[in-house]
């Protein structure tokens, strides 16, 4: 045989050759075409996430500069790539989220304004200015070429495309509201820069918050107030894709490279809000700026040091001209930013108090007081008559007064007590009480008489917004006070958060101050723990502990009930008539009634339930006129009584005859105010049947004991049936707290 001339094919390793290649050139072209392909889809979605992501960095800025309360935010800067066997991945995507500044000027300027109160327009007369960043994140994708940067400003979120210099709005602009004839301008300071492919944490910080308001005008009243801001957001774009494009007093410009001027062309005098928030390093709360005169008596004299932004500013020293006028020549601010001067016996005469160095008018103030005129008198003889206006803003939320103008926040409550005192101090004189316009508000009672201490109030009653003139008089003498009513006839929370039944829930109500029906439409939450991650009931079932969204009206018992199905995701705002069959109804509250809502139940990232004691959670409602109210709950308000202690213990009788199910319930109870009652039942789980209760007596802000419940006795051994004890504690207010435990025999 001859092996050299042997011609037979080695098909098998030939095969095997045409097989591995083909393999390769399949994972080949697979690695340049498809995994590409799928890593752009995944940073695709990325980008997606993160936009609704800015969106609650957006609204926790805001809400710092509208509450003064940080709330921080969660961005996840970058994203990893599906695993593969045999194909490679790039490195992990990783973005970067920064402060950014601007080509040109940089400041917010407001022009051709000046304030209605004398003495804020010592600071605030003809523009105001201050500088603000903006806040971007940068994407470093690796496939996905023309993702948009995200870019916060002027209250705006947008899509941004650098490279076409247009932008997108995500987000409505909240710098001018001509409804309410409102201008918000929010300044944006410190230094971030950070880039990683995981999550950050977003911290605002309230540097001059909350947003203070100030009435303004015109400075020429035949001529516009404007309001340019620096933006990348170009005017054509913010004309045509936010509201400001429907204001008919309202007109948009371009004013240069990265800068758009608002002309606010209103007739009368309207609101300018301004606040300054802060994120990352080197944030700098804003320095004493002006001196305000907040109370001047014959015996005492408050001033309040303010910043540019209309805020208290504490810690700051405040001299005195004629030292001699008062017990301390010098005096360091508190917390609140005031400073009160109380005067020596047996003077009369003015004195200067000023801050800094005294250098221009805006930086002191002038105040007379007069301690020589003798003992009170009975009202026989002339004297003078004041408000207090810094007792009445102490005494009553949402007042705030600047000198003799003051502004009432009415979603806060409608009728404020309004104080004024006597010169020299008259015991058992009397007041009379007058409005300008009553249907701005109405005042009760229209006279009243002086205490021991020369001091009278009536109380004043919110009808609308606008603004009117309340006045005082006796003794010959009179005064007057201007206050501009906002946010009247308003939905309102009760403060009364807590939560329910189940740990995992939240219940409050809200009241319809308005003179009409109100439709909720929408609903949002937003929890401040960023690890309330889902709002997801168990239940299969609708109603109270069965659905994520249960309102009631106490007032008619009408009941309405919003289920997902499947939950969803925390912060959400949903469409309440997007629930399940049968649950998509929007929510009515008729005009002067409350409505009670429970929320249930809130879950962490792993679907644990969370206890949602002490926990805070930011509730938006939304209605069908297009307005809507924003509000914050805590799961343990003050005015909610405390089951501090519920505890059972299975003291049942199985044998011998008769036999019967009975546990002994240790408890304890408490309240800031008074435990009014406390009351135990004990149920049949598998009938419903109520089979023993009690009542124990309590007393005092704690109550605690050990009450034994009893069912009925039964030839049977009641092994095995279960019973629901139910513990309700009431307190003096009428508030109450009801807790519920399954025991089985």
């Amino acid at each position: 045989m001859r092996f050299r001339d042997d011609t037979r094919g080695v098909t098998v390793q030939v095969g095997a050759v045409l097989l591995f290649a083909t393999i390769i050139i399949a994972l080949s072209v697979y690695q340049a075409t498809v995994v590409p392909a799928e890593n752009a889809d995944v940073e695709y979605r990325h980008s997606q996430q993160v936009q609704g992501q800015l969106v609650d960095v957006r609204n926790a800025l805001v809400s710092t500069a509208e509450t003064g309360n940080a709330r921080p935010a969660t961005v996840s800067l970058g994203t990893e790539y599906p695993n593969r066997v045999f194909l490679v991945n790039p490195p992990p995507a990783a973005g970067t989220l920064r402060t950014d500044t601007y080509d040109g000027d940089p400041a917010i300027e407001v022009s051709n304004v000046n304030a209605t109160n004398d003495e804020t327009r010592d600071y605030l007369d003809g523009s105001w200015t201050q500088p603000t960043k903006g806040l971007s994140f940068v994407p470093g994708y690796n496939e996905y070429r023309d993702a948009p940067r995200l870019r916060y400003e002027a209250s705006l979120l947008s899509n941004y495309y650098p490279e076409q210099n247009t932008s997108v709005p995500l987000t409505d602009q909240l710098l001018v509201d001509e409804q309410t004839r409102t201008v918000s301008l929010v300044a944006l300071n410190g230094s971030l820069s950070t880039s990683r492919s995981s999550s950050v944490a977003v911290n605002p910080s309230a540097l001059s918050a909350p947003a203070q308001r100030v009435q303004v005008q015109a400075d020429d009243s035949g001529q516009p107030v404007t309001v340019t801001i620096p933006t990348v957001v170009n005017a054509s774009v913010l004309r045509n894709s936010t509201n400001l494009g429907g204001m008919d007093n309202v007109t948009v410009v371009q004013n240069g490279s990265q800068r758009v001027t608002l002309s606010v062309d209103w007739d009368e005098p309207f609101t300018l809000r301004t606040a300054k928030v802060g994120v990352g390093s080197g944030a700098t709360n804003p320095p004493s700026y002006y001196l305000t005169l907040v109370e001047s008596d014959d015996d005492s004299v408050t001033v309040e040091a303010r910043d540019e932004y209309n805020n208290p500013v504490s810690g700051v020293e405040i001299n005195v001209s004629d030292a001699g006028l008062f017990e301390e020549g010098t005096k360091v601010t508190r917390a609140d930013g005031r400073a009160t001067f109380e005067a020596v016996d047996g003077v009369s005469d003015s004195a200067t108090l000023s801050i800094l160095g005294n250098n221009t008018a805006r930086e002191r103030v002038v105040a007379t007081v007069d301690t020589g005129t003798g003992p009170a008198t009975n009202g026989s003889e002339a004297y003078a008559v004041d408000w207090l206006e810094g007792k009445s803003v102490s005494e009553n939320p949402g007042l705030s007064c600047s000198g003799e103008t003051c502004t009432l926040d009415a979603s806060q409550q409608t009728a404020v007590t309004l104080f004024a005192d006597s010169a020299p101090t008259v015991d058992g004189g009397t007041f009379q009480f007058a409005v300008s316009n009553r249907s701005v508000g109405t005042i009760s009672p229209a006279s009243n008489t002086t205490t021991s201490t020369g001091e009278s109030a009536t109380t004043f009653t919110a009808n609308r917004n606008g603004t009117g003139y309340v006045y005082v008089s006796g003794g010959g003498s009179g005064d007057r006070l201007e206050i501009t009513v906002t946010n009247s006839g308003a939905v309102v929370y009760n403060g009364d958060g807590r939560t329910g039944i189940v740990d995992s829930s939240l219940r409050f109500s809200v009241t319809n101050n308005r003179q009409t029906d109100v439709t909720v439409t929408d609903i949002r939450v937003d929890p401040a723990n960023p690890f309330i991650a889902r709002l997801d009931d168990p239940s299969t079932g609708f109603g109270q502990y069965a659905s994520e969204f249960y309102m009631t009206t106490p007032g008619d018992d009408d009941e309405y009930t919003t289920d997902f199905g499947n939950g969803r995701a925390l912060p959400l705002t949903f469409d309440l008539s997007d629930g399940q069959p049968g649950t998509d109804t929007e929510h009515l509250i008729e005009a002067g009634e409350s409505a009670e809502y429970t929320l249930y139940e809130f879950l962490d990232e792993n679907d644990n339930s969370v206890d949602m004691s002490g926990e805070e959670v930011e509730i938006t409602l939304f209605f069908s006129d297009g307005t809507q109210t924003t509000f914050t709950i805590d799961g343990d308000e003050p005015g909610s009584p405390s089951v501090d202690t519920f505890q059972t213990t299975d003291t049942s009788k199985t044998s011998g005859n008769p036999k019967y199910a009975r546990f002994d319930v240790n408890w304890s109870v408490s309240d800031e105010t008074a435990v009014q009652s406390v009351d135990l039942t004990m149920t049949r789980v598998s009938n419903g049947q109520q089979v023993d209760s009690a009542s124990p007596p309590v007393s005092g802000s704690s109550a605690s004991g050990t009450t034994t419940l009893r069912g009925p006795d039964q030839s049977s051994n009641p092994s095995g049936q279960q019973y629901e004890i139910t513990l309700t504690v009431t307190d003096s207010d009428g508030q109450s707290t009801t807790e519920t435990t399954t025991v089985t025999v």
